[in-house]
């Protein structure tokens, strides 16, 4: 049993240094994201549209890498493919020198963090599956998000730019090469696939919890692109705008762990709805004020946040799928937050465009408050959508009798 528990542990941390790695990438990005522009001579769209190659082969790459973990259970290889798409990225960002080579970066980035998100939520949600306290111990995947956003920045902020990029990609292909030694696959039972998949389709919930994750990162994708160019035209510096999201990450890192229990207590839906809130009020107050204090008060709730709505919807979908079908499960997850970061810097930058004091700083404030508006009218739906119903089609997952009775551990 000791060593079973060893085996466990070596693959959450296997797992949760895979998040990390990806994210990692995400935060050195945010502090050079004026110094891109600068360089490739790019407008905020432009840069919007180049940052979308991050969302655009994420989406073409995250069902397939869903479906081999699904068929094959080889999350190990799926894990350390991604992390070589990773490395590779981290290179690009960092000798590329135009907006072309920016946005191939983006590329190799979406298809190492989808093998990434892919492979290492479900093999973690396995390994906890069962156990008491189980909550805290996925929220392993939200405090390495937290982390990575948190250490991203600060390696991020070093000079030149391109030695952030290099270590950046060091420690990416150094976890591809612990992934293929530390990890194994799995047993996987494809027959009973297209039955599964058609009732998680048909689950409110894990729709809801989707939902939810695209909400989130259609807000905070918007907020990575331009809040750093909004600093900027107020006078503050690489390394302050890093600190900032180093102070947003570290309540990511927090908030999970912290907010685990009244997760686990509350009525569902309801801490999630107050979080899309909270994170409409935030983008919204964010524009509102160019005091450097109140930003650092702003990006740590909307850190809180972001922890709340991304633990909660891992925990759903690792409840409401079953074992052998939670590939395609995190594959709608991944869909929903890819399509919201496509969604996001391309829109926030297009409104930037056309805002009434475009020659200003001030052009920023309406994208934001679009945002907030919209996520504002969001909240309740997603409070009456994950409310529980005595008709919830989660049960039918494992009562259908199409399904059977075997797929149940």
């Amino acid at each position: 049993m000791g060593n079973a528990r060893r085996s466990d542990l070596v693959v959450l941390l296997l797992c949760a240094l895979a998040i990390f790695a990806d994210v990692v990438i995400s935060g050195a990005v945010i502090p050079n994201i004026p110094i891109f522009a600068e360089r490739f001579g790019a407008d905020e769209f432009s840069l919007g549209l180049a940052t979308s190659g991050f969302s655009i082969v994420f989406l073409a790459t995250v069902v397939p890498f869903g479906l081999a973990v699904d068929r094959t259970g080889r999350t190990d290889l799926v894990i350390a493919l991604a992390m070589l798409s990773a490395g590779v990225a981290g290179l690009l960002f960092a000798f590329g020198g135009s907006l072309l080579t920016y946005a191939l970066a983006q590329g190799f980035h979406g298809a190492g963090s989808a093998g990434a998100w892919i492979g290492a939520p479900p093999l973690a949600a396995r390994v906890i599956e069962g156990r008491t306290r189980g909550g805290l111990l996925m929220s392993s995947i939200t405090i390495a998000l937290g982390l990575g956003l948190m250490i991203g920045p600060l390696i991020g902020s070093l000079s030149p730019v391109w030695v952030p990029f290099v270590i950046t990609s060091v420690v990416a292909l150094g976890v591809g090469a612990a992934a293929l030694w530390g990890l194994s696959g799995a047993s996987a039972e494809p027959e009973f696939l297209a039955a599964i998949y058609r009732q998680l389709l048909r689950n409110r919930i894990i729709l809801a919890a989707a939902a939810l994750v695209m909400l989130l990162y259609a807000g905070i994708s918007m907020l990575e692109i331009l809040f750093p160019l909004y600093a900027d035209a107020h006078g503050e510096s690489k390394a302050a705008i890093g600190l900032l999201f180093l102070f947003y990450a570290l309540f990511v890192t927090a908030g999970q762990p912290a907010m685990t229990p009244l997760l686990e207590r509350a009525r569902l839906g309801a801490l999630e709805a107050g979080a899309v809130m909270v994170l409409a009020g935030g983008l919204a107050a964010l524009v509102l004020t160019a005091h450097y204090g109140w930003w650092m008060a702003i990006f740590a709730v909307l850190g809180v946040a972001t922890a709340v709505l991304v633990g909660g919807s891992l925990s759903i979908i690792a409840v409401e799928a079953p074992h052998f079908a939670r590939g395609g499960a995190f594959a709608l997850w991944n869909m929903a937050f890819a399509v919201g970061f496509l969604v996001g810097p391309p829109l926030g930058g297009g409104l930037a465009g056309i805002a009434p004091d475009a020659a200003s700083a001030e052009r920023f404030r309406l994208p934001f408050l679009v945002f907030a508006g919209f996520l504002a009218l969001c909240g309740p739906l997603v409070w009456i959508t994950l409310r529980p119903r005595p008709e919830d089609v989660s049960e039918e997952i494992f009562k259908n009798p199409e399904v059977g009775h075997h797929e149940v551990d």
